[in-house]
C-alpha cells in the first residue's frame, strides 16, 4: 500500500500556485503602467485642442475675390461676432467682411459718442464701407414727470454733430432719421451743407422748424429716388410763404411716400413743379385724419401728374379724387378702405359695393393689372361689377382682391370668364383674419 508524502498529508501547509510564465508579464499595483494605463487608439481624443493652421499668404491670394464675396454673403447681417471674425482672416477678406459688417450703421444716445470718437480716429478705414446710417434722435424724447427721478441724466444729443460730419461717408446712399426735434433748423441746416448723394432719405416722427427749410434740403439732394416722410409736422404750421418757386427739386424722385396728418404743403408744392419730376411714378399716400381740403390737394395733384403716375396708394377714395386722370395707372392699392373717421372722431364701416363701382367706373388706365381694395365686406354686387370690367380698359386686368377668401374667389372666376383663364394668373389668397373667417363661414 503506498504511503502519502508528508506535504499532502499536512492540513495546516498551503498549496502553491502553478507557475506561469505570462504572471511576470502583468502589471503589479506598484507599476507605472497601471498607474498611467496606455489609451487606445480607437478611442476618440475630444480633450485636445484641434490644431490652428494660418491660412497662408499665397493660398488667400489664389482665392478668386467673387468667393470670398459668396462666403460673406451667406453670413447673417446680425452676425457680428462672424462678420468680424471673416474680416480678420487675411487683407484679401478685410474689406468684403467690413464692407458686410458696417453696411448699415444704427447711432443712438448710447453710441453716438463713441461713434464721433471713431471718427476722429487717424486711420479711420470704415468710412468707405457705411451705406446707411439710421440716425435716432432718442435724447429729444419727452419723458414723463413722475418718471423723471428714475432717469439718469441725458447728454447733450449728437445728431447735429453727426448731419455736419455726414461728408464723411463718401458711399452713404440712405439716410433715415426719427425723433428730431428742433425749432432751430440747425439740423437739416446741416444736412444741407453735407453735399450727400442720398438715393433714400427717410424722416419718422420728426418736427422740423419749417417746410421751406425742409424743400431746401431735397433741393440739394439730386440724386435722391426715394422719399418716406412719417409723422412729420413743422413749427411754422406748414407755411408755404417761404417756399421758392425757383428752387431745384430731386429731377431722379421715382418713389414718394407721404404718411402725415396734414398733406397740403407737400401736395401744393409736388403740384407746382409737376413737371420737373420726370421720373416719379409711385405714390404712396395714407392718413386716418385728412379732410376735405386735404382730399381736393391729393386730387389736384393727381390731376398735375396725370399718366405719370404708374402705382398710386391711397387709404379710402375721396369723392374730391378724380382718378381718370390717371391713365397710366399699373396697380391701385387702398389701404384702409373700410375704415372712415367721422364727425366725432369715430372710425365706422365705410365700404359698400357702391364705393368699389365708383372706382371702377372712374379708372380709364389700359394697362392697370392690379387693384386692391383691402376691404373686409362681402357684400359685392358681381353682377354690376361684371358688366364694368368688359370695358377696353380692364383688358390687362390680372388681379382684384380684397382681402376676404370668398370674395377673392368670385372675383377671380369672375375675371376668368370675361378675359379667359389663359390670361388671369392662379388665385393666390391672403392669410385671412378672424373676421374674414368667420364671414366666409356665414356666407
Amino acid at each position: 500500500m503506498a504511503t502519502m508524502s508528508n506535504e499532502s498529508s499536512d492540513p495546516t501547509s498551503t498549496a502553491k500556485p502553478p507557475s506561469s510564465s505570462s504572471s511576470s508579464l502583468l502589471p503589479t499595483a506598484s507599476s507605472p503602467e497601471a498607474q498611467n494605463p496606455r489609451k487606445s487608439i480607437l478611442r476618440t481624443r475630444h480633450d485636445q485642442p484641434r490644431p490652428f493652421i494660418a491660412l497662408s499668404l499665397s493660398l488667400s491670394q489664389r482665392i478668386p475675390p467673387e468667393v470670398i464675396d459668396l462666403v460673406i454673403e451667406n453670413v447673417s447681417p446680425i452676425d457680428i461676432k462672424t462678420l468680424g471674425a471673416c474680416a480678420l482672416v487675411s487683407k484679401a477678406w478685410l474689406a468684403a467682411g467690413r464692407h458686410r459688417l458696417f453696411l448699415t450703421v444704427t447711432l443712438n444716445e448710447s453710441n453716438a459718442g463713441r461713434f464721433m470718437d471713431l471718427l476722429d480716429a487717424p486711420y479711420l478705414t470704415i468710412a468707405n464701407s457705411v451705406h446707411e446710417i439710421f440716425l435716432v434722435a432718442a435724447s429729444n424724447r419727452p419723458i414723463p414727470s413722475d418718471l423723471v427721478e428714475y432717469y439718469p441724466p441725458r447728454r447733450a444729443p449728437h445728431h447735429e454733430e453727426i448731419a455736419r460730419r455726414l461728408s464723411a461717408f463718401p458711399s452713404l446712399t440712405s439716410l433715415c432719421v426719427s425723433w428730431v426735434l428742433e425749432s432751430t433748423g440747425s439740423f437739416t441746416a446741416a444736412v444741407t451743407h453735407s453735399s450727400l448723394s442720398l438715393t433714400e432719405l427717410e424722416f419718422r416722427v420728426c418736427k422740423l422748424k419749417s417746410f421751406s427749410q425742409f424743400t431746401r434740403v431735397l433741393a440739394g439732394l439730386q440724386s435722391l429716388r426715394r422719399l418716406i416722410i412719417s409723422d412729420v409736422e413743422w413749427y411754422d404750421g406748414h407755411s408755404l410763404a417761404q417756399v421758392s418757386t425757383y428752387q431745384r427739386i430731386p429731377a431722379r424722385l421715382q418713389t414718394l411716400e407721404l404718411y402725415t396728418p396734414t398733406i397740403l404743403p407737400f401736395c401744393s408744392w409736388l403740384s407746382f413743379h409737376a413737371k420737373s419730376f420726370l421720373e416719379l411714378d409711385t405714390l404712396r399716400l395714407c392718413s386716418l385724419f385728412w379732410d376735405a381740403q386735404d382730399a381736393s390737394s391729393i386730387g389736384q395733384l393727381l390731376k398735375c401728374f396725370g399718366p405719370k403716375i404708374k402705382h398710386l396708394s391711397l387709404p379710402w377714395h375721396f369723392p374730391e379724387i378724380d382718378l381718370s386722370y390717371s391713365k397710366g395707372l399699373r396697380s391701385l392699392h387702398f389701404t384702409h378702405l373700410r375704415f372712415q373717421t367721422d364727425f366725432i372722431g369715430l372710425q365706422t364701416a365705410a365700404i359698400s359695393s357702391d364705393v368699389v363701382e365708383r372706382t371702377l367706373y372712374q379708372l380709364t388706365s389700359p394697362i392697370l393689372e392690379t387693384i386692391d381694395f383691402t376691404a373686409e365686406t362681402f357684400l359685392l354686387d358681381y353682377e354690376t361689377i361684371g358688366r364694368i370690367l368688359t370695358k377696353p380698359c380692364f383688358s390687362q386686368l390680372k388681379v382684384i382682391r380684397t382681402g376676404v377668401a370668398s370674395c377673392d374667389r368670385n372675383l377671380h372666376n369672375l375675371l376668368k370668364r370675361i378675359h379667359g383663364s389663359g390670361k388671369v394668373p392662379p388665385l393666390k389668397l391672403r392669410r385671412r383674419s378672424a373676421f374674414s373667417t368667420l364671414t366666409d363661414r356665414r356666407g
